[in-house]
Order: structure tokens, then sequence, then C-alpha cells
């Protein structure tokens, strides 16, 4: 979750990459968190603002 939130795979070495992961086991993990789409943005959301 925190992988997506950061953005961090569309900046490893300076190139734009899909977070191959995230596609594959992102809905596995809001499952498991308990989240909704909506609740995970939300949380992205919120935690973007306060970083920046």
């Amino acid at each position: 979750m925190a992988l997506e939130i950061n953005e961090s795979h569309k900046k490893l070495g300076g190139k734009s990459a899909k977070n191959i992961e995230w596609e594959n086991y992102g809905e596995e993990i809001l499952e498991y968190m308990g989240l909704s789409h909506y609740d995970f943005e939300t949380l992205k959301d919120n935690i973007l603002e306060l970083a920046g």
C-alpha cells in the first residue's frame, strides 16, 4: 500500500512503470485491510496532502 501511495514505482530509474504487484494483489490487500477502493483513495489523498 505504501508503494502505491508513494508512487515510487513511477520514479524508479527515472522511468515510468506500472506497479505490477499492486495490480496483481491490490484487491486482496484492500479486502484483507477492510478497505474499499474509495477508502483507499481517500487515505492516499490525505497522506499526500499531509506530505505535500
